[in-house]
This record gives C-alpha cells, structure tokens and sequence, in this order.
C-alpha cells in the first residue's frame, strides 16, 4: 500500500488565478506538435498517471470482503469503442446456486472507451457507485473517474426525488437480495397467475345448453347454441356499447354485495306487479333499422332470437332491452357472460334437521319445478313423493281431475302399455322403484343427440282417466336444459293431451312420439318470457293512475270578482279619492319627475305589449307607474283586472307594497298585498301585486306545467307585469323574460312593462318579437353632490400604518386602493367626519354604507363602533344583507333614538328599490362579491371584484330619494371610468341546474333552445354540466336525446333551494324522517355548529364523537341541534358551553329549520297541521339512521368516495388469529375524476383514469374513534421475551371480539362515504362525511351500467356493475338491473305520496316498496 505524502500548503489564491492565465496564454503560443505535459491523475498509461488504487482494485478488494465470488470482467466491441461489462456473482448458502449479476455504464452518462483497459476501469467505477455511493470514494480515484462519479451522484438524485422505491433497489449495497427478493415476487407472481387461470378454467367449463341441430338424425355429438362461450363472440352490429376502463385493481378492490333470496323474491315481485318495463314518459320507438340492430348484438351476447325480438317489442332503447332480458330470462338460461357465478353468491352456512326432504327436493327440483312450490305440495300431499310429482305435473296446465268410473283394471293397462312400447323396440326404459309405478324413457329426439334426454312418468291412480306425473330429465350431467324449457315442454305437451281428448286412453306412447317430434321445436323457441295475457290491473293502477298534481298553496285565493263587488269597489274608490289624506297624498306625490309624464305614461303602457321605461333613481318610477295604470283602470270601471310588479328583492318588494298602501291610504294586504316565499299578504279583492321574481316564476311553472288553460287562476284576469330593476340580469329575471316573450301571444289581454335606472336600452329594444315602446323620466327630486377618493383622504389628513411600523399617506391612485382594498380605519373616520358635518347642519339624517359581504360588514360595524366610542359620540349600527330574517332587515326602515347617528351598513341588497327614509349619505366601497361557475372545472367561487357603473349608479342614487344627499366614493374617478358598463348576467356565470329543471318541469323539451333565445345565452358547457348533475341525482331519467323530467325532479322543481336540500327534504318526507332531514339541511345551509377554533380541535372531536355515534359529521351535527332544541332554556347555555357549540350557528339552523317546514307546507309536502315532533307518524324512522345515511347519500350523489381499506393485520389468541382494526390515517380514498366523466360525457377518447386520491379532512369524525384514529403501537412493544404477544397489553390497545363482518362500527371501514364540501390546498381535503353502504350507494347513487364490451373483448365472464361510470361493484349484474327498476319504483312513490297522499288504493303499494327498500339497506358488503 502507498505511502501517504505530506500536503502542500495550500497556494494563494491570487496567484493561482495568475498562473492560470499564463498557462492559458503560453498554451496558445506553442507549437501544436510539442506533446503536452502530462497531469497526474489523466490518462497516461495503463496507471492512468495514479499511484493510488485503480477502481478495478477497489472492487475486487470490496467482493472480497463480502465473501462474493471473484469479479470477472468482459467486453462488448461496438463501432465507436469498447463497453465494460461487471459480472458479479455469489453462491446462495441455502440452495447453492451462483447467481450472476452483470452490469455496464449506461452510455448516456459515459461514451464507449478507446481501450478495454478503460473501459474495465469506467466498468468497475460504475459498479462500486452502486454499491457504495454513501462513501466518498472519488477522493481516492483517478481524476478522469471523479468526474464520472459526479455525473452518475446527479443521476442518483434525480431517481431519487422521482421514485425513492426504484432508487433503494437499483442502488443498493446488496443486490443479491434484491435478486432473491425479486424472484420471490415473481415467483408468487406466477403461482397467483396460475392459480387465476386454472379458477377462471373451472369457471370457464359450464354446463353446455343442449343446442339443436334441426335436419339432422338424433345420433350424433349435440351442439351448444346460444350458450357456447358467447364471451369470446365480438359484437357484429352497429350498437355502440361504451367502454369505462375500470383497471383489474379496482375490481379487486371493489366491495361486493348480494342479495338474500326473500329480498330478492320481494324485489322481483314488486317489479312484477307495479311496474311498467317501458315508462310512459317514453316517445316514439326504435325504427326498424335499430331494431334489427338491436337484435343482432343481443343474439351476440348469447340471448335467443326469440327472446331478443320479444325483449325490443317491449321497450325503447338498446339498454331496457337488455335489462329487460336480464330480468325475465330465467337464470339457468341466461347466456354464460350474466351467468351467476360462484363468487356471486353470499357466504351461507344452512343445518339441515331433515336431510331425506333436503334430497327429495332437489331430485324434484331437476324436473324444473321452484323448490318453494314443491315443498308447498309435497306438504298438500302428506310428503308423498310420488303424489306430489303427479300434483306438480297437473300445475303446469291448471288441470282438474274429474269424476270416472273405476274398472280396477288401470294399473294392468299401464304395465301392457309399457310391455307395448318395449315391444316396439324404438325406446329403451327402466323402472324406477320396485312398485313399477315409475318408469324412465330414453328418448330419440330428432334434431338432438340420442340418449341426452329422458322423459319420467309417474303411475297416477285412476290412469287414464287422470294424467301421469311426467318429468323431462338430462342424460348427460355435463349438459343442462333450463327449467323454465323443461316446463315448457311438460305443457305443451299436456295441452296436446287435453286438446285432443287423449284422456280415457292410454295415452303414453302418444306422449312419446309427440315429445321425440317436438321437444327440439321447444327447446329452440320456447315461448314468450312474458305472458301478455295476464291481468296488469295492478301495475295501471300504481303507475299510471292519472292524478291532478295538487295546486300550489303559494297562491290559492281566487281573483274573480262578482258584479256587486264591483260596484262596491268603484263606490269605495270614489269616497276614498274625496279624503283629505288621500288628497294630501296626491299633493306630494305630484312633487315626482313622474308626474309630468303620467298621462304620456298611461297611453303608451296600455295601448302597446311591451314598453321600456328608464328614470334616474328618485323619479319615482317604481312607486307611481303602478299606480297611474291602477287608477286608470278604475277610472275605466275596470275592477276584474289586475296588476303584478316583481321586485328582485324581499325587502324591497314588501318595502313597496307598504309605501303604496301608505300612499292611498289604505291597508297592506287590501288593494296592494304582496307575495314573497313564507308570506302571502293578499286578500280577495287585491289587484296591485308585488312579488319577488321567483314567486311569479313559481306561478307561471304551475300553470304551464298544468296545462289547463281553464284553471289559469291569477293569470285569467292578469292585464300587466311590470318587471322592476330589470338592469340587475339576475337569473330569474332574464328566464322571466324568455318565458314571456314565449307566452305573451298565448295572453292576449297582458301587458309587459320593463323599468330600470340604468340600462342599455339597445338589447331590451330588440328583444321582443313585438315593438318596444321607451320612455325616459328626466329629472330626479333631490341632487347629490359626489366626494372621490383624493378629496376624502385630503380631507380626514388620513394616514396609516404599515407592517415596519412606518405612518405613511397614501394617494388615492396607489395600488393598495386601485387593487380594492378596503380599510376599515377609513370607513370609521370618514364616518366620523361626516357625523361632524351634519351635526353643524343640524341634520339627523342617516349613512348608508355599501361593502361586498357579510365578513366585511362584521368588521366594519365593530371599528365604527370603536371610532364612534372613542370620539365620545353615539351611533345605532346596522347590518343589511340577505342572511338575516326579514324582522331584522326591516329594522333600517326605523328612525334612530335621540342625538344618534343611525348608520346601515349594506351589501347590494340595498342596492335598488329600497328607501331608508332618512338616509342623505351613501359611502360606496365599489366593491360587490358574486359567484362565478367553472364549467370545466365544475367548481363555483364567490369572486370579490369591483361593481359596474349601473351598479355604482345606483348606489349613489340611494342618497337623495328625500333630500338633497352625498355620496363618497372610495375610489378614484378614475378606477370608475374602467369599471364594466353593466354587470354580468347572472345567467353566463352560475350553475344552472335549478333553472334547467324547472325548464324542464314547465314541459319544454329543447331546454338548451329555449335558453339559447335569452338576452345573453348561458355557456353549451354550464347547460351540459347541469343536464349531466340532473341525471346524476335522478331528476332526469332516459338519456341525452330523449330526456325526461322525473317524478323526482318535478317536485324538487317546486322547492326554492339547491337541489342536494330538496332532495333531502323530499326523501325525508316520502320515507318518514322529515325531523331529522330537516335540521340536516339546515345544517348544509347554517354550516356545522360545532366550534372551527384550531386551538380546541381535539375537544371538539371528541364532543362531536359524542353526539356522532359513528354515523358521520353531518349526523353528529344534527343530533347536537336536536339534543339543544329539547332542553329547557336555562340549559342551554350549559351545554353550548361544554360541547363547544356556536350559538349565531345553532339559531341560523332553527331559522333554516322554519323556512324549510313552511316551504314544505306551503307547496302541500307536510300538512299544515304537522308539528315538529319525533313522534309523529311522519317520523316514525328519525333513529332508523341506516336509512338517513342513504338518503344523505342520494342526496350529495355524485359526492361519493370509495374507501380501501389497508391489508388487515391479524393478532394470535388462544382461540385463532383475530383481525384487528386498522388505523383510519392508512385507509385510502378514491373519488370521480371530473377529467374523465367530462370525456366519457363528451364521448371522447378517455386518457384519464376513473378515480383520483382524496385525502379526510382532520375535522372529520373517522378520526375521532381511538380505536380508528390513533397509529398503530409498536409491535416489538407488546412481544414477550418467548417472542409471544403480551395480550393484556394488546388487549388494552385493540378490541379483540371476534367478528367476520365487513363493516365495523369504524366509520371508515364502510365501503363508501360521502362528501357535502371539498377544499384543495396540499391535497384534496373532503369534508362533512356520512359513512353509506354499498347498497346505500347503489340505489340512491349515480348511474348503473354493465361493462358489457371491455369484458366481451377479454373474454371474460361479467366482473360486476359500475356506479357512475367510474365505480365498480362486484355482484351479480341482475342486481344491478333490480336496483334500477327500483329506483323507477321508489321514483313513482315520490309521485303517489306527493300528488295525493290520501290515495288509499295507492297507500298498501307504496308501503310495500318502502318496506323493501329499508330492508335492501340492512345488507352488508364484504370482502373478496
């Protein structure tokens, strides 16, 4: 080994840099044949210029110490150099095997050497950085190798940061055990593979169906027809079966599900019974051409051509066909693909007390005879085995035995007929039993292979006069004939016998011939699945019983006013017109720029259809128009007709129907009334109308929806809509105006008048198909002075401070006012200062602040507050916005107590039509929040941004409605000038799914189209993505070119509110649990009550856990409100105390709670009697949270997660290995990707995988459970010395009940969960989740759907049903169609218990469906 040599001191570094350049420059001043002197460390001989070690030698001396073999070296020539190959080898103590491993550099990093020598060395470089890269080895290499060494450290990191797995295999200081670890998996690789295929082989060798061969003689091989491996068939027609590529690890993975025979039977029973396969709602059928189509890929799938054509005269479309056929083919005859495999089955374990009936019934169960019906008669004939084959038989045709004279001679007739047919030699047969009353027959059926088939008779007493028992048996047990055939044949063949009056003779030898001539024809055509014949009374009378929605008890009072009404109307209007007051009144209100143009106003609004009229805020076009055209029609006698204005607002439509009232000195509720959702203020005699613009919406959906012009209600006596604040484009409004311009030729007497302050005249002019008359209104009452930005921070001196504690003026041009920020100090200064100003004015008037949102308003009122404190004066502070009751909005309408400064701090609620009295200042934020939708990445946000002009116009015009006002900007003239002209319609950046159905619910069938002829036509994507949202919660039904408003859709079309709570409510109503739905609705709408402070996280958990019952966060929420609204009020305080609750939160889901039970009244769902109690028969199911859960989960659907569970994890005990629970935090979970349901809407090419991770919020309840929640102990911790478990301390750490159930009370171990919210941050957090069941899911989830080309393609039998086109579940597919149908079912219940609810004929049905469904909900999933 070399001497180490004594270091250098290390040179200066400013004269090595100088060196340097000499060196450079003396270089380039040589002569190029001078050789160049060597470097130590270069390339210089076989040394490479080193006196160290070379790598070759580090690498044999590392084997070495490794007890490897010996390192050997080869080479690999190639055109530009040579390529060293490492080959490492090592002998396997255990099996004594050299396993070799060979190695080269890969070329990228390093080019092919000049020499081997080289390349040996690079070789052996390239191998020890595998082996030993934590080392610092290149200190002791070669230059030339230090920098290959480097280069290969930079590769290392990238594989590294890319795939640490790959990593740690490739460089690895043992690679013999990577090998062997290899291997090992490759090994249990292959014997899985094996295992697999010689599982799917056994699976693959069925029973072949008895095929025909008709014009052939019986002997021969029998051939398989329909049922000969269809899987391996491609389709041949032109039916395009979509494919969702659900990858082998979800199927693996996918939870499994069946359900019990009884289940089941009632399922099919009430399909059966109640149900019409093709829905009414279904137009046309298929043209011929499709209906061949149709056929051919049936047939292809292994389905009889009778039964094909039989399945497509009964229904519409490609899918009801084969659903159809799932359903009514009987299962030993379906083709091998929806066969019912083994795995298909749940596990049973069945102790037989009676083994000899257990084997009788399945000897008689062969003949085709349903084991239920054979035990019933095996009873009716005192367990008689023969009597009871005899008693089946004559079942098949109702055949009765009548009387005959006994001659004692019948059985000696029989034993000569047989000694006959044995004669004739044609048939071979064998007694059954030593009586020789049973005898077998082998028979020689053309077209079918001699000997497959037996015909069993059995002697009855009194043959012939009474028809033997007969039985069709299989020959060969490696055929079957399906049951349903079997008896199909026996029918026939007694039909034959009873046609012809054979009975009275010996008959058998007839039955022989008849059955070799025709038992092939009914094997091939069987006959029809379905027996047209049969009374379907019971399915008209629940599913097509016509019934007349009930009205709408939003407006039920009749308008039709007598003729001494009317006299007695007009005498009132005259008196009323002579009163002082009413003349005082008139005084005032020709004070208004309107009055000017009454009577031009008068003319032109009643004798055009449409007219526009524009006004300055403060001309008094919302307040006077309407009563200019009043007073004209009571002028003309006209008291029959009437007047409906919509205001967009509550507050401002009940605000304007309060002032009219005032005005004409009369009662609200009298002439003038009002409409808004949970108050009708209206009586008999009402002719001026306000209502918001949904309510007049909800009336114009009941009567088109009705279609009965006769019973047209307000709109028969309906002469003028006056649409106010028509600028503000809310969705409502621009439908509103779609739906007049629709029907105003339908109404000949109505008129349209649109009114605004601000508005672009231009798009309303050319709207309408008719002329559209405008009208202006100069002038406004009062003038406003404006203050912007600059003059306001120049009059306070307002200065503020930044982060680095600096004072600094801002300008109003810099970036933190242009960019919208607002500051609060500002606002309370500013308040202050204007207080100031109008004290020395003496003037008590009010300010009306305008901010974005609620948040921003909180924060404002408290520093107005403070300001207002520490100034020493006094002021009433107000928030105005839509979350609050209408009490407590109206309260702004109120004067202010003595030497007070009431000041309103508003969002735009406040906007329009409203007059605060006494308001003579607005101070204008600029800033306004709306919510925008991304169709394409289905999400909504609520964007803060800066307000239109119209909008900042009117804002400003809220100041000078009495007096002479102020507005202060708080922006720039500037930020103004570049602000939109109008705001967005609402239409062009929201979510359409509500408007969509009530489109729909209103009978229009094109809603795209009819969408599309608005002012500003919505996104093609945001209507697609509503259609798609509809079908997904089951209120549309059929598919996309021939959609269908359901039963469901129809009524949640009814309820104002988004449609996951409609559906809610509905389901609570129809299933019997409208308490608790209730509150969870509210609570989706009031938030959770339980406190969101990070610092008590844990505390809250654990009282959520309380309250949750492992039934989920939604449901812990509801039971926390419940548990508080029932105790006495000195408690409640208490309790919202030590369970960490929101007071504000818990009082906005009460106040939900009544808004929702009033709607559910108000439209006839709950009587109006119904008083919240649980009690009630209404409730009966309020703890039944099995079904709370999958009403939760219909309700969210698409929001639903699938869960995988970890690999279970067993403990030893004295009694077996017991699984113990997993932890929560190693449970995966898979939600849709919208990437790919958009393709697979869109029918384009899917690139995208079905699912994407998601990750539980930590708030969630799934981690609340100790159990659940907490990691794992160690292991090594609970081991004894023997290496034995301590199992006290395991004991102490785990629960150890045994259990072979799938779900445990862990919420996370169910098979599915759902997801009300979801957040992105790091990860995708879902949040609120409610555990389901797999049956849960499937009912109430998304779209079920059959797999049917992917598993044809592989050859495959069919795996199971995919939810919602991305989510597999392991069952028999004819679950998957019992389910649909289900839905159809549960859907018409919606239909009878909504629309008539007293309907007795209908009460027993639905009751019945009911009690199915709560019992399909019981059945667990479980495991592969």
């Amino acid at each position: 080994m070399a001497k180490k040599t004594k270091k250098d001191p290390p040179p200066d570094p400013k004269e090595t840099k100088l060196k340097k350049k000499a060196a450079k420059t003396l270089t380039s001043e040589k002569d190029e044949s001078t050789p160049p002197k060597p470097q130590r460390g270069l390339a210089i001989g076989d040394n490479f210029g080193w006196t160290g070690k070379l790598p070759a030698t580090l690498l044999y001396e590392h084997c070495s110490k490794q007890k490897w073999n010996k390192v050997n070296f080869d080479m690999r020539k190639t055109s530009k150099g040579f390529i060293g190959i490492v080959d490492l080898s090592w002998v396997n103590p255990k099996t004594k095997e050299v396993i070799h491993l060979k190695w080269s550099p890969e070329t990228d990093l390093l080019s092919p050497r000049e020499t081997t020598n080289e390349a040996r060395h690079f070789a052996a470089t390239y191998a020890m950085f595998r082996l030993n890269y934590v080392k610092n080895l290149k200190m002791v290499l070669p230059t030339i190798f230090r920098d290959y060494w480097a280069d290969m450290e930079a590769k290392r990191q990238q594989v590294l940061k890319k795939d640490k797995i790959a990593h740690d295999r490739f460089y690895n200081a043992n690679p013999f055990q990577v090998y062997l670890d290899d291997a090992a998996k490759r090994s249990l690789y292959e014997k899985e593979k094996k295992t697999r295929e010689n599982t799917e082989a056994k699976i693959r060798k069925p029973t072949a169906s008895i095929g025909i061969s008709l014009g052939q003689s019986g002997a021969g091989k029998p051939n398989t027809t329909h049922q000969s491996a269809p899987g391996v068939r491609k389709p041949k027609s032109k039916v395009s079966l979509k494919q969702y590529p659900i990858g082998k690890k979800a199927w693996e993975n996918a939870p499994f599900v069946d359900f019990p025979t009884d289940i089941r039977a009632k399922i099919e029973s009430s399909i059966k019974h109640h149900i019409n396969w093709v829905e009414d709602s279904a137009i046309d059928g298929p043209t011929n051409s499709f209906t061949e189509t149709w056929i051919s890929q049936l047939t292809d799938l292994g389905f009889r051509d009778s039964h094909a054509k039989e399945a497509v005269s009964h229904t519409h479309t490609f899918i009801d066909a084969l659903e159809w056929l799932i359903f009514h083919v009987p299962e030993d005859d379906l083709p091998l693909f929806f066969a019912k495999r083994d795995e298909d089955s749940s596990l049973s374990l069945k102790i037989s007390t009676d083994l000899q009936t257990e084997y009788l019934v399945q000897r008689l169960a062969l003949s085709g005879f349903d084991k239920d019906e054979i035990l019933e008669v095996f009873e009716e004939n005192n367990r008689d085995e023969h009597k009871t084959s005899i008693a089946l038989t004559h079942r098949t045709i109702s055949y009765e035995v009548h009387p005959f004279e006994a001659t004692g001679d019948e059985f000696e007739m029989w034993l000569m007929e047989l000694e006959g047919i044995e004669s004739i030699g044609s048939n071979k047969f064998e007694f059954a039993d030593d009586l020789r009353r049973v005898v077998t027959v082998l028979l020689n059926a053309a077209g079918i292979a001699q000997g497959m088939l037996l015909v069993k008779f059995f002697y009855a007493e009194g043959y012939p006069n009474i028809l033997p028992g007969v039985q069709i048996l299989v020959n060969d047990a490696s055929f079957k004939l399906a049951n349903y055939i079997k008896l199909s044949v026996i029918r026939q063949l007694l039909e034959h016998i009873v046609e012809n009056n054979l009975i009275g003779e010996c008959m058998l030898y007839t039955m022989i011939e008849w059955l070799e001539n025709n038992v092939a024809k009914v094997i091939e055509n069987p006959g029809p699945l379905l027996n047209t014949s049969q009374d379907k009374s019971s399915v008209s009378s629940h599913s097509q019983a016509s019934r007349k929605v009930r009205s709408s008890r939003l407006v039920t009072k009749s308008h039709v006013s007598l003729r001494n009404d009317i006299e007695s109307m007009l005498r009132e209007y005259h008196t009323r017109q002579g009163l002082a007051l009413v003349k005082a009144s008139i005084s005032q209100r020709q004070k208004l720029p309107a009055w000017r143009k009454r009577d031009e106003l008068v003319n032109i609004i009643s004798s055009n259809k449409v007219t526009l009229v524009t006004g300055e805020t403060g001309s008094g076009k919302s307040t006077q128009i309407v009563q200019y055209i009043l007073d004209h029609m009571c002028e003309l006698k006209n008291f029959q007709g009437s007047i409906v204005c919509t205001q967009p607002r509550r507050i401002s439509t009940i605000g304007l129907a309060e002032r009219i009232s005032d005005e004409r000195v009369m009662k609200v509720g009298s002439e003038t009334g009002y409409i808004i959702r949970g108050e009708n203020k209206t009586l008999k005699h009402t002719r001026l109308l306000f209502v918001t613009t949904g309510v007049l919406l909800r009336m114009l959906q009941s009567y088109l929806s009705s279609g009965n012009t006769t019973d047209a209600g307000i709109f028969e006596n309906l002469e003028y809509i006056f649409i106010d604040e028509v600028h503000e484009r809310s969705v409502d409004s621009d439908f509103l105006l779609i739906i007049l311009k629709k029907i105003l030729g339908k109404l000949p007497k109505l008129k349209i008048v649109l009114m605004s302050a601000t508005i672009n005249t231009d798009v309303f002019m050319n709207y309408f198909d008719t002329p559209v008359n405008h009208l202006h209104i100069e002038g406004r009452t009062f003038p406003i002075e404006d203050y912007y930005l600059d003059t306001i921070l120049e009059d306070l001196d307002f200065s503020l401070q930044t982060y680095d504690d600096q004072i600094i003026k801002p300008k109003a041009d810099s970036n933190f006012f242009k960019s919208g920020n607002i500051n609060y100090d500002l606002i309370a200064q500013l308040c202050v200062f204007i207080d100031d100003k109008l004290a020395l004015e003496r003037n008590s008037g009010s300010i009306l602040i305008f901010l974005p949102g609620i948040m921003e308003i909180s924060r404002c009122v408290k520093k107005i507050e403070q300001q207002y404190s520490s100034s020493g004066k006094s002021c009433w502070c107000l928030p105005l916005h839509s979350a609050l009751s209408l009490k407590e909005q109206t309260k702004v309408f109120r004067s202010a107590p003595r030497n007070t400064r009431k000041v309103v701090v508003s969002t735009n609620i406040a906007e329009t039509s409203i007059t605060i009295p006494d308001c003579v200042v607005v101070i204008d934020s600029g800033r306004s929040k709306s919510m925008f939708f991304d169709a394409k990445s289905n999400t909504s946000r609520l964007v803060e941004n800066w307000c239109s002009r119209a909008e900042m116009s009117q804002r400003r015009g809220r100041s000078g409605r009495i007096q002479n006002g102020n507005c202060y900007h708080l922006y720039s003239r500037e930020t103004e000038s570049c602000a939109l002209a109008q705001p967005i319609p609402e239409i062009r950046r929201t979510r359409l799914e509500n408007l969509y159905l009530v489109v729909k619910s209103m009978g229009i069938s094109k809603v795209s189209e009819f969408l599309n002829s608005g002012l500003d036509p919505p996104e093609e994507q945001s209507i697609n993505k509503a259609r798609s949202m509809l079908f997904e919660l089951g209120a549309l039904m059929g598919h996309a070119e021939n959609e269908t408003i359901s039963h469901l859709g129809k009524y949640l079309s009814f309820i104002p509110t988004d449609l996951q709570s409609g559906k809610l409510l509905i389901l609570g109503c129809i299933f019997r649990c409208v308490e608790m739905c209730l509150t969870i609705a509210a609570v989706c709408s009031g938030g959770s009550p339980f406190s969101n402070n990070f610092d008590i996280k844990d505390d809250v958990r654990k009282a959520k856990s309380k309250f949750g019952k492992n039934q989920g966060d939604l449901m812990a929420s509801a039971l926390a409100y419940h548990e508080w609204e029932s105790l006495p009020q000195p408690k409640k305080k208490r309790f919202i105390t030590e369970n960490f609750l929101s007071y504000l939160t818990l009082q906005d889901i009460q106040s939900a709670r009544a808004q929702y039970l009033l709607t559910l009244k108000e439209i006839g769902f709950l009587p109006f009697p119904y008083r919240s109690t649980e009690e009630s028969k209404l409730n009966q199911n309020s703890r039944n949270f099995t079904l709370i859960r999958a009403i939760i989960t219909g309700s969210f659907t698409p929001q639903l997660a699938r869960v995988q569970l970890p690999d279970p994890k067993f403990a030893q005990t004295l009694v077996g290995a017991v699984e113990i629970d997993a932890d929560a935090k190693l449970t995966k979970f898979w939600i849709r990707n919208e990437k790919y349901i958009d393709q697979c809407n869109n029918e384009e090419k899917v690139s995208e995988m079905p699912a994407t991770r998601a990750f539980i919020h930590p708030s969630s309840l799934i981690f609340s459970d100790s159990g659940a929640g907490a990691s794992l102990p160690n292991v090594e911790d609970m081991t004894l010395e023997d290496g034995s478990l301590d199992m006290q301390k395991v004991r102490e750490q785990y629960n150890m009940t045994p259990s072979s159930k799938y779900q445990s009370n862990a919420m996370h171990k169910s098979p599915f969960v759902v997801y009300t919210s979801s957040n992105e941050t790091s990860k995708l957090y879902l949040r609120d989740i409610t555990p389901t069941t797999t049956v849960g899911a499937l009912l109430f989830g998304g779209e079920i759907l059959f797999d049917v080309s992917t598993a044809l393609s592989s050859g495959r039998r069919c795996p199971g049903i995919v939810l919602d086109k991305w989510m597999p579940v392991r069952t028999w597919c004819k679950n998957g169609v019992l389910l649909k149908r289900l839905r159809v079912l549960l859907d018409q219940v919606i239909e009878n218990r909504l629309s008539n609810p007293e309907h007795e004929t209908t009460q027993a049905a639905d009751e019945e469906i009911l009690d199915i469904v709560t019992k399909a909900l019981t059945v667990e999933a479980r495991r592969r």
